[in-house]
Parts: C-alpha cells; structure tokens; sequence
C-alpha cells in the first residue's frame, strides 16, 4: 500500500471531506454533532473520512495504510482538553462513490471494540446511507457507536473506579520518557 499511496504522514482532521460530499454548513454541523458525542467517551476523538479514491481498491486495505500514516491535526478537533493522540481516533469511513461503510480505530481502542462489533451501528443508518442523507446517517451511526464504545468501556472501568477510557498508562509514560 505504500507502494500504491506513498510513506508520507497523513494530516487529518475531525471530518476529511476528500469526496465533496458535504457542503459547508453539513460539516459545520456534523462537527459540533461529533465534539457533543465525544465528550461522552474521553479521550476518544470522533472522525468521518470521505475518501475520494477513483481507481479500485479495498476499503480496508486502504483505511489500515492510512490509520498508519495519520498525524492528527490539532486544529481539526478544536475544544480538545487532551492532547490530539491519532490512537484514540475512532473514525468512520464513508465511500460515497461504492456507497460502502466501515470504521477504523486506533490501537488504544483494542481493548474496548471487537471485529464486527460496530457494523451494527451502520445497520442502523441503512436507509439514510442509500438515500445520500449522509449528516443523518453519520449522525445516526456514530450515535449508536458511542453507546457501545461507552458501554465496553463501563465493564472495564467498573473494578477500577474511574472516569472515562482507560488510557494505555505504560505506552503513555514510555512516549513521555522519549
């Protein structure tokens, strides 16, 4: 894949709009709908990716090259308390042109989400989706992803007490040290 798109660090924001498939005043929604739901789940950072890829391709092959080579951009996720940290990035994936869907997460989220476990959250927004209705579609979508990242997340709180995710604290002291 590197071969295919290049080894160079990807800018990303909370909506990358790469397709033109929003208009402005959709993103300035979309992204006061995102900031609302990630302040559910802290420390996580909600993103939508349209890609704008025309020759074939796999989604997934895709999204694995890029969740490699993001550097999230701090601008694009204004009103953050934390720092911007691309592993604690849960984004959906939009292609409007192939009209699929799916999501892809940084490695902190591992612990919190399973295989198919958020494919019932694009279940949801089946009908919006076909119908390009894509601020209500991601909003319906990234609804129901919430609750269930929150919900994983609740069980593995529970016994420690805390508030919000569980950050990795030896990855983050390891970063630090560096």
């Amino acid at each position: 894949m590197d071969e295919r798109y290049g080894q160079h660090s990807i800018s990303f924001r909370r909506i990358c709009d790469h397709a033109g498939a929003l208009r402005q005043q959709d993103r300035v929604k979309l992204n006061a709908i995102l900031e609302r739901l990630e302040k559910k789940i802290p420390p996580v950072m909600l993103a939508v990716y349209f890609p704008n890829i025309r020759e074939p391709f796999g989604l997934v092959q895709h999204n694995f090259w890029l969740m490699n080579h993001i550097q999230a951009d701090e601008a694009g996720f204004p009103n953050r308390k934390d720092p911007v940290n691309p592993q604690w990035l849960l984004i959906l994936v939009i292609d409007v042109r192939t009209d699929n869907a799916c999501f892809m997460w940084g490695y902190q989220l591992d612990p919190y989400l399973q295989g198919d476990y958020l494919n019932s959250a694009i279940r949801k927004a089946k009908i919006p989706l076909r119908e390009s209705l894509l601020v209500q579609a991601t909003a319906t979508i990234m609804k129901h992803a919430t609750s269930l990242v929150a919900r994983a997340a609740r069980l593995k709180i529970k016994s420690k007490h805390t508030q919000g995710l569980l950050p990795d604290l030896p990855a983050q002291t390891n970063k630090a040290e560096q």
